[in-house]
């Protein structure tokens, strides 16, 4: 039986990104996939390769803004969700050092 092939959700899903993610990362050649009947298959070893990749990383910063103050608890949604992410992709990497604030 020939090596199994992921739809961009599929795929996508496995990694934790979005499918528009999955469809940047085809065009831009980061990701080999082929177009069947209009829709991107990948090979299952290219997730493996993706992970590789990220293996390599060692640190990530992540970035959140609001336009004002009033919006100190958009603030705080946008880095919790920022900071599970990464918690939850990138566990080896997680060290979180608090907000800082240019106002």
């Amino acid at each position: 039986m020939g090596e199994r092939y992921l739809g961009t959700r599929e795929f996508a899903k496995l990694l934790g990104v979005s499918r528009v993610t999955v469809i940047k990362w085809i065009k831009g050649g980061r990701v080999a996939a082929y177009s069947v009947h209009g829709r991107w298959r990948t090979p299952y070893g290219e997730v493996e390769g993706v992970l590789r990749g990220v293996q390599g990383v060692r640190r990530v910063a992540i970035y959140a803004r609001v336009s004002s103050n009033t919006q100190r608890g958009d603030l705080e949604r946008q880095v919790e969700s920022l900071r599970l992410w990464v918690y939850r992709n990138l566990p080896s990497l997680f060290q979180y050092s608090g907000l800082w604030s240019l106002t």
